[in-house]
C-alpha cells in the first residue's frame, strides 16, 4: 500500500520537476540567444555623404556609426561602454582583419540595443580604442556596423535617390528579366564578388566603408592597364586629399567588367595598405543593387 501511495504521489512530482527543469533550461537558452526584435525595414539617405551614416540607440543615447560591409565584426569605441550595460567575455581579445586595417579589441555582449526600427538582442561587439585612428574624417564616429549584423538583412541600394534600405530577408527571388544577378562570395568573413579587369578575373570585396569607386592593391599595378588622371579627372579624388601622405596613387583603370557591363576609364587608387581589391560606395551608388547574404546573391540593374 505504501509503495503504491509513493508511486501515486512522487510520480507526478517527478514529472512536474522535470517540466520545471526543462522550462528553466529553455529560459536560460532564450535569455542568451541572439535575436532581432522588430520588423527590420528602414532606410539611410546618404546623398552628398562619403559614408553610410547611421546610429545605434540605448535608451535616450544615440551612438553614431557607419554601415561598413568591409568590416568582419561590428566595432564600437570603448567609451560607449560607459553608458551601455554589457557583459565582458573573459580573456576574449580579438584581432579583426579589415581590408584596409587591423583592429584589436575585446569582445563584449550587449543585452539590448536599438538599430533602425529594430532591436538587437544578445549580439557581440568588438570594443577598441583605435577604431578610426587612420581616418580623420571619421573621428567623431563611435562605431561601424559590420557584416556579422548586416547578414541578417537584405541591403537595397537605390541609385537615383542615394538611399540604402535594410530589409528582413525574403525567400522569393527577383524577376530575372528585370534584374541580373551574380554570386555573393563569402570568404574569410568578407563579402565579395568576381570582377574582370583587362581580361583577368579577381575577387573584389564589397566595402561601403571606402569612399571610392575602386581600390586596387599597389602590388597589382603591373598586372592591369591604367593611366594617370587628367586635371579634370582629379576632381573624382577629392575625398582623399591626404592620399599622398598614405602612399595612394590616383589612377584611371582602362577597363573593368562588372554587373554584366564593360566600364572604361574608371577612377581608382593604388593602395599599398591593402591586399584586396575593394569596390567602394561611390561605385555601388551607380547601380540599383540588392545584396542578400541569405540567398548568397547580388541582384543588380542600372
Amino acid at each position: 500500500m505504501r509503495r503504491l501511495l509513493g508511486i501515486v504521489i512522487y510520480g507526478p512530482l517527478k514529472i512536474v520537476l522535470l517540466i520545471i527543469i526543462i522550462l528553466l533550461v529553455i529560459g536560460v537558452v532564450r535569455y542568451n540567444m541572439k535575436y532581432i526584435k522588430g520588423k527590420r525595414s528602414f532606410s539611410i539617405n546618404y546623398k552628398g555623404d562619403y559614408y553610410l551614416y547611421s546610429s545605434l540607440r540605448y535608451k535616450e543615447d544615440e551612438i553614431d556609426v557607419i554601415i561598413d560591409t568591409g568590416a568582419q565584426k561590428t566595432i564600437l569605441n570603448k567609451q560607449v561602454l560607459a553608458t551601455v550595460p554589457h557583459r565582458l567575455y573573459k580573456r576574449m581579445n580579438v584581432t579583426i582583419n579589415q581590408p584596409y586595417s587591423i583592429a584589436k579589441g575585446q569582445m563584449v555582449k550587449i543585452k539590448k540595443i536599438g538599430f533602425g526600427d529594430c532591436e538587437l538582442n544578445n549580439f557581440s561587439f568588438v570594443i577598441t580604442s583605435d577604431i578610426f585612428n587612420s581616418l580623420p574624417e571619421l573621428q567623431e564616429m563611435e562605431g561601424a556596423i559590420g557584416i556579422d549584423i548586416l547578414r541578417y538583412f537584405d541591403l537595397y541600394f537605390n541609385a537615383n535617390e542615394y538611399v540604402l534600405r535594410l530589409e528582413k530577408p525574403v525567400r522569393n527571388e527577383e524577376d530575372p528579366e528585370i534584374w541580373g544577378s551574380t554570386k555573393l562570395i563569402v570568404k574569410n568573413n568578407f563579402w565579395g564578388m568576381y570582377v574582370n579587369i583587362d581580361g583577368k578575373e579577381f575577387l573584389a570585396i564589397i566595402d561601403t566603408g571606402v569612399p571610392s569607386f575602386l581600390v586596387i592593391p599597389a602590388s597589382l599595378k603591373k598586372d592591369i592597364r591604367w593611366d594617370e588622371p587628367t586635371e579634370k579627372e582629379l576632381s573624382f579624388f577629392d575625398f582623399w586629399d591626404d592620399g599622398n601622405d598614405k602612399g595612394l596613387v590616383r589612377i584611371i583603370v582602362k577597363e573593368l567588367n562588372i554587373f554584366d557591363e564593360e566600364i572604361l576609364n574608371l577612377p581608382a587608387v593604388l593602395d599599398p595598405g591593402t591586399n584586396h581589391i575593394l569596390i567602394g560606395l561611390d561605385f555601388l551608388s551607380e547601380f540599383d543593387l540588392i545584396i542578400s547574404f541569405k540567398r548568397e546573391r547580388i541582384y543588380f540593374k542600372r
